[in-house]
Protein backbone atom coordinates (compact mmCIF):
# COMPACT_ATOMS: atom_id res chain seq x y z
CA UNK A 1 0.00 0.00 0.00
CA UNK A 2 2.96 2.63 0.11
CA UNK A 3 3.39 5.16 -2.17
CA UNK A 4 -0.35 4.89 -2.42
CA UNK A 5 -1.83 8.79 -2.74
CA UNK A 6 -5.29 9.45 -0.35
CA UNK A 7 -7.68 12.02 -1.82
CA UNK A 8 -9.53 13.75 0.77
CA UNK A 9 -12.46 13.12 1.90
CA UNK A 10 -15.45 15.80 1.21
CA UNK A 11 -17.29 15.49 4.11
CA UNK A 12 -17.58 17.84 7.27
CA UNK A 13 -16.10 17.33 10.72
CA UNK A 14 -18.62 16.28 12.57
CA UNK A 15 -18.01 18.74 15.41
CA UNK A 16 -17.33 21.74 13.79
CA UNK A 17 -19.63 20.78 10.41
CA UNK A 18 -17.05 23.96 8.60
CA UNK A 19 -13.86 21.80 8.13
CA UNK A 20 -13.88 18.59 6.08
CA UNK A 21 -12.48 15.08 7.23
CA UNK A 22 -8.61 15.16 8.04
CA UNK A 23 -6.75 13.12 10.51
CA UNK A 24 -8.33 10.44 13.28
CA UNK A 25 -8.10 10.44 17.04
CA UNK A 26 -7.93 7.54 19.35
CA UNK A 27 -10.09 8.00 22.90
CA UNK A 28 -9.38 5.92 25.71
CA UNK A 29 -11.91 4.75 28.66
CA UNK A 30 -12.20 2.40 31.80
CA UNK A 31 -14.45 -0.30 31.71
CA UNK A 32 -14.58 -2.61 34.55
CA UNK A 33 -11.18 -1.55 35.31
CA UNK A 34 -10.08 -2.56 31.56
CA UNK A 35 -8.78 0.29 29.39
CA UNK A 36 -11.05 0.37 25.83
CA UNK A 37 -10.29 2.49 22.91
CA UNK A 38 -12.12 3.67 20.35
CA UNK A 39 -11.48 5.92 16.80
CA UNK A 40 -12.69 8.69 15.40
CA UNK A 41 -12.69 11.13 12.54
CA UNK A 42 -12.51 14.62 12.23
CA UNK A 43 -10.60 17.84 11.34
CA UNK A 44 -7.25 18.52 13.08
CA UNK A 45 -7.94 21.43 15.08
CA UNK A 46 -10.86 19.73 16.62
CA UNK A 47 -9.23 16.82 17.17
CA UNK A 48 -6.43 18.18 19.14
CA UNK A 49 -9.68 20.10 21.30
CA UNK A 50 -11.06 17.02 21.61
CA UNK A 51 -8.45 15.11 23.21
CA UNK A 52 -7.60 18.27 25.39
CA UNK A 53 -10.67 18.16 27.10
CA UNK A 54 -10.59 14.47 26.98
CA UNK A 55 -7.31 14.66 29.22
CA UNK A 56 -8.91 17.56 31.58
CA UNK A 57 -11.79 15.00 32.31
CA UNK A 58 -9.64 11.90 33.07
CA UNK A 59 -9.23 12.84 36.64
CA UNK A 60 -12.68 14.18 37.45
CA UNK A 61 -14.73 11.35 36.36
CA UNK A 62 -13.95 9.18 39.46
CA UNK A 63 -10.86 7.47 38.27
CA UNK A 64 -8.12 7.65 40.66
CA UNK A 65 -4.68 7.29 40.75
CA UNK A 66 -3.21 4.88 38.45
CA UNK A 67 -6.06 4.30 35.70
CA UNK A 68 -7.42 8.38 35.79
CA UNK A 69 -2.99 9.40 35.12
CA UNK A 70 -3.28 6.53 32.33
CA UNK A 71 -5.99 7.86 30.69
CA UNK A 72 -4.91 11.12 30.90
CA UNK A 73 -1.33 10.38 29.54
CA UNK A 74 -2.54 8.44 26.53
CA UNK A 75 -4.98 11.43 25.00
CA UNK A 76 -2.28 14.06 25.62
CA UNK A 77 0.75 11.94 24.16
CA UNK A 78 -1.64 12.33 20.75
CA UNK A 79 -1.74 15.82 20.70
CA UNK A 80 1.41 16.72 19.37
CA UNK A 81 1.42 14.05 16.50
CA UNK A 82 -2.17 15.49 15.38
CA UNK A 83 -2.09 16.25 11.63
CA UNK A 84 -3.66 15.93 8.38
CA UNK A 85 -3.66 12.07 7.75
CA UNK A 86 -5.92 11.41 4.29
CA UNK A 87 -5.16 7.82 4.48
CA UNK A 88 -6.01 6.81 8.03
CA UNK A 89 -9.39 8.66 7.43
CA UNK A 90 -9.78 5.98 4.63
CA UNK A 91 -8.80 3.25 6.58
CA UNK A 92 -10.84 4.46 9.79
CA UNK A 93 -14.15 5.23 7.27
CA UNK A 94 -13.85 1.63 5.96
CA UNK A 95 -13.33 -0.02 9.09
CA UNK A 96 -16.92 2.01 10.42
CA UNK A 97 -19.01 0.73 7.40
CA UNK A 98 -17.66 -2.90 7.78
CA UNK A 99 -15.12 -3.22 5.40
CA UNK A 100 -11.60 -4.45 5.49
CA UNK A 101 -8.69 -1.84 4.30
CA UNK A 102 -6.41 -4.66 4.10
CA UNK A 103 -6.13 -5.74 -0.12
CA UNK A 104 -6.10 -9.26 0.61
CA UNK A 105 -9.50 -9.43 1.84
CA UNK A 106 -11.11 -7.93 -1.33
CA UNK A 107 -14.54 -9.19 -1.69
CA UNK A 108 -15.46 -7.22 -5.59
CA UNK A 109 -19.15 -8.40 -4.87
CA UNK A 110 -19.29 -6.86 -1.28
CA UNK A 111 -17.80 -4.01 -2.52
CA UNK A 112 -20.46 -3.65 -5.12
CA UNK A 113 -22.85 -3.96 -2.83
CA UNK A 114 -22.28 -1.38 -0.95
CA UNK A 115 -21.95 1.17 -3.62
CA UNK A 116 -24.96 -0.26 -5.39
CA UNK A 117 -27.24 0.21 -1.95
CA UNK A 118 -25.52 3.91 -1.87
CA UNK A 119 -27.36 4.55 -5.38
CA UNK A 120 -30.07 3.02 -4.31
CA UNK A 121 -31.44 5.15 -2.01
CA UNK A 122 -30.18 8.56 -3.67
CA UNK A 123 -33.70 9.63 -3.90
CA UNK A 124 -33.71 9.61 0.00
CA UNK A 125 -35.69 6.21 -0.10
CA UNK A 126 -35.37 2.17 -0.78
CA UNK A 127 -37.83 1.03 -3.14
CA UNK A 128 -38.25 -3.06 -2.72
CA UNK A 129 -38.41 -3.49 -6.71
CA UNK A 130 -34.99 -1.79 -6.90
CA UNK A 131 -33.71 -3.94 -4.51
CA UNK A 132 -34.97 -7.06 -6.16
CA UNK A 133 -33.43 -5.63 -9.44
CA UNK A 134 -30.21 -5.21 -7.84
CA UNK A 135 -29.65 -8.74 -6.69
CA UNK A 136 -30.83 -10.11 -9.97
CA UNK A 137 -27.92 -8.46 -11.63
CA UNK A 138 -25.54 -8.69 -8.87
CA UNK A 139 -25.96 -12.98 -9.54
CA UNK A 140 -25.45 -12.30 -13.30
CA UNK A 141 -22.48 -9.37 -13.23
CA UNK A 142 -20.89 -10.00 -10.41
CA UNK A 143 -18.98 -13.61 -9.48
CA UNK A 144 -19.90 -14.16 -5.66
CA UNK A 145 -22.55 -12.27 -5.36
CA UNK A 146 -24.26 -13.02 -2.30
CA UNK A 147 -27.77 -12.10 -1.51
CA UNK A 148 -27.34 -12.84 2.53
CA UNK A 149 -24.75 -9.96 1.77
CA UNK A 150 -26.80 -7.50 0.25
CA UNK A 151 -29.94 -8.05 2.54
CA UNK A 152 -27.28 -7.02 5.67
CA UNK A 153 -25.75 -3.69 3.78
CA UNK A 154 -29.56 -2.55 3.33
CA UNK A 155 -30.32 -2.96 6.64
CA UNK A 156 -27.08 -1.24 7.88
CA UNK A 157 -27.92 1.58 4.60
CA UNK A 158 -28.79 4.87 7.02
CA UNK A 159 -24.96 4.08 8.35
CA UNK A 160 -23.22 4.31 4.71
CA UNK A 161 -21.49 7.69 3.04
CA UNK A 162 -23.00 8.66 -0.04
CA UNK A 163 -21.78 6.70 -3.32
CA UNK A 164 -19.63 9.35 -4.33
CA UNK A 165 -17.61 8.66 -0.72
CA UNK A 166 -17.57 4.76 -1.07
CA UNK A 167 -15.98 4.90 -4.73
CA UNK A 168 -13.22 6.86 -3.30
CA UNK A 169 -12.61 4.99 -0.60
CA UNK A 170 -12.57 2.10 -2.89
CA UNK A 171 -10.17 3.66 -5.83
CA UNK A 172 -7.05 2.76 -3.94
CA UNK A 173 -8.30 -1.07 -2.97
CA UNK A 174 -9.76 -2.11 -6.13
CA UNK A 175 -7.64 -3.41 -8.82
CA UNK A 176 -8.77 -2.15 -12.53
CA UNK A 177 -11.02 -5.09 -13.71
CA UNK A 178 -12.97 -5.00 -10.20
CA UNK A 179 -14.12 -1.26 -10.25
CA UNK A 180 -15.06 -1.98 -13.85
CA UNK A 181 -17.28 -4.72 -12.55
CA UNK A 182 -18.53 -2.43 -10.42
CA UNK A 183 -19.49 0.65 -12.44
CA UNK A 184 -21.16 -2.07 -14.78
CA UNK A 185 -23.06 -3.00 -12.21
CA UNK A 186 -24.09 0.22 -10.98
CA UNK A 187 -24.86 1.32 -14.44
CA UNK A 188 -27.29 -2.25 -15.07
CA UNK A 189 -29.02 -1.00 -11.65
CA UNK A 190 -29.85 2.64 -13.44
CA UNK A 191 -31.16 1.42 -16.68
CA UNK A 192 -33.23 -1.40 -14.90
CA UNK A 193 -36.24 0.62 -14.87
CA UNK A 194 -35.86 2.01 -18.23
CA UNK A 195 -35.08 5.27 -16.99
CA UNK A 196 -32.20 7.43 -15.29
CA UNK A 197 -33.02 9.87 -13.27
CA UNK A 198 -31.04 13.62 -13.40
CA UNK A 199 -29.24 12.08 -9.98
CA UNK A 200 -28.28 8.81 -10.59
CA UNK A 201 -26.44 10.13 -13.53
CA UNK A 202 -24.56 12.56 -11.65
CA UNK A 203 -24.32 10.28 -9.02
CA UNK A 204 -23.02 7.63 -11.86
CA UNK A 205 -20.42 10.12 -13.21
CA UNK A 206 -19.02 11.21 -9.50
CA UNK A 207 -18.51 7.51 -9.05
CA UNK A 208 -16.81 7.04 -12.33
CA UNK A 209 -14.68 9.75 -11.58
CA UNK A 210 -13.92 8.70 -8.00
CA UNK A 211 -12.93 5.15 -9.30
CA UNK A 212 -10.65 7.19 -11.79
CA UNK A 213 -12.47 4.86 -14.22
CA UNK A 214 -12.36 6.29 -18.56
CA UNK A 215 -16.53 5.87 -19.74
CA UNK A 216 -15.00 6.34 -22.92
CA UNK A 217 -12.54 3.32 -22.91
CA UNK A 218 -15.51 1.31 -21.19
CA UNK A 219 -17.31 2.19 -24.20
CA UNK A 220 -20.06 3.23 -21.70
CA UNK A 221 -22.50 6.57 -22.47
CA UNK A 222 -24.36 8.26 -19.71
Amino acid sequence: MSGIKYSPIPLPCPHCEENLLETTYTTYTVTDLRIEKDTYVSCVPCARAELSSLSKKALSNGWQNVPGSIIQFLHNAQIPFVRVNHESVHKALLQMIGLSPDTNQLNVALLGTYLAVSMIKVDGKIISEEINVAKELGQLILPGFDEHDFQEVVTQSDALPPAQIVATLLSNLLPQRGKEAIFRYLFQISLADNESPLCEQILLFSVAENLNLDLGEMDISL
